[in-house]
């Protein structure tokens, strides 16, 4: 799988999934310096880039290609769940359904209290989401180098998160389901 989305075999993949901001970014430029992030992404790592299907990024430059792939719009993300090690995303519902792997997840937030302000949120974020927060870029690097630390680092959140979110998310609803339809 990962071959087939022009991901290396044998690097850890970390997954990138910022969410829609209300207007057409055009460039990864506009949410991170892309040749700083590049310089501090760790040799065994690449980030493998999955736009909102609202987004419409081109291309990354290929001086960074060794290390940042925007992948194919066409990926599916839950082919990306499957075949990353970790998750950076931001306000993005992707996060309840990788809470369900658990795998780390960084929160990139860059934009904070501009989206805050701008679109909202559903729950108090900073005090729930389930790894670290992260505002500044200095800090991503950080967190993507010791990615591995992060269920033990935020394991209280992260067992609140999933009792909130996901409490009804046992991996055997369509089991659940026909039970009760074919019982009923």
């Amino acid at each position: 799988m990962k071959l087939a989305m022009g991901l290396p075999i044998g690097k850890k993949i970390v997954a990138y999934t910022p969410t829609w901001r209300d207007k057409d970014e055009t460039s990864i430029n506009n949410f991170l310096n892309v040749q700083e992030f590049y310089s501090k992404i760790p040799e065994n790592t690449v980030i493998a880039i999955k736009n909102h299907h609202y987004q419409s990024w081109k291309k990354i430059d290929k001086r960074y290609a060794d290390k940042i792939i925007l992948l194919d719009s066409n990926t599916e993300i839950e082919q990306l769940y499957h075949i990353s090690d970790a998750l950076i995303t931001d306000y993005s519902s992707v996060m309840f359904d990788y809470s369900l792997l658990n795998k780390p997840m960084i929160f990139w937030v860059f934009d904070y209290e501009t989206y805050v302000k701008n679109r909202g949120l559903n729950f108090d974020f900073i005090a729930e989401a389930p790894g670290p927060v992260i505002f500044q870029q200095s800090e991503l690097s950080k967190w993507i180098e010791n990615f591995n630390s992060i269920p033990n680092e935020f394991s209280n959140k992260i067992q609140s998160f999933r009792n909130k979110f996901g409490q009804y998310d046992s991996g055997d609803a369509c089991e659940i389901i026909l039970k009760k339809v074919l019982n009923d």
